[in-house]
């Protein structure tokens, strides 16, 4: 488990500010899957995933030097901070412009009572984040296909038809995609 290993060699501090440039590269994708994660459905069409990423990949290589930690773990938190906040932001700036975002809805969301689990504890949530934690952890070592596939089908719950328009691939090799995906990330998670 080198993520939790103090400080070595090879990690972020140790390798000076310009070697730090190459870890926080190798999270781009992970926070590309955080990002479409964290985004609410109804804000999607107005904060594109990518464009979230990018300004966190810019404020994290300008703010490289207020990096305190030692582990790439550490790395990987404040990456995911840095991207929260800019979410948070992004969300903010969307709240303030004339468009009032809060009174759209969509056709196909529920109401927002049955949205709320009254039974979900601490111990649940704790459980519920770690579950998280290791299906990201899973469909990043995937190839990127895999988890482009999983990610639109699965969790932003598009049809194959739309899930075919976003990656250009045919209706039929993204069900044979989704389907191999699927049978991976089964596998990558019964072996945690």
């Amino acid at each position: 488990m080198a993520d939790a290993v103090e400080v070595d060699a090879n990690s972020p501090q140790r390798s000076g500010l310009l070697g730090i440039d190459r870890y926080i590269e190798s999270y781009r994708n992970y926070l590309l899957l955080l990002a479409n994660m964290k985004i609410a459905p109804a804000m999607r069409c107005k904060i594109g995933a990518s464009d979230l990423v990018q300004e966190t990949m810019l404020a994290a290589h300008r703010d490289r030097e207020r990096f305190r930690g030692g582990t790439e773990a550490e790395l990987r938190q404040w990456l995911v901070r840095v991207l929260t906040c800019n979410l948070l932001d992004a969300e903010k700036a969307l709240r303030r412009r004339c468009r009032d975002v809060g009174r759209e809805t969509s056709v196909f969301e529920e109401p927002a009572g049955a949205l709320v689990d009254p039974s979900l504890t601490p111990g649940r949530k704790a459980v519920r984040a770690e579950e998280h934690a290791a299906l990201l952890t899973a469909i990043e070592r995937m190839p990127e296909h895999y988890g482009q596939v999983l990610v639109l089908r699965s969790i932003e719950q598009l049809s194959f038809s739309e899930v075919s328009l976003r990656t250009g691939k045919s209706v039929e090799a993204v069900r044979h995609i989704w389907f191999r995906a699927v049978k991976q990330l089964g596998r990558e998670l019964a072996t945690r």
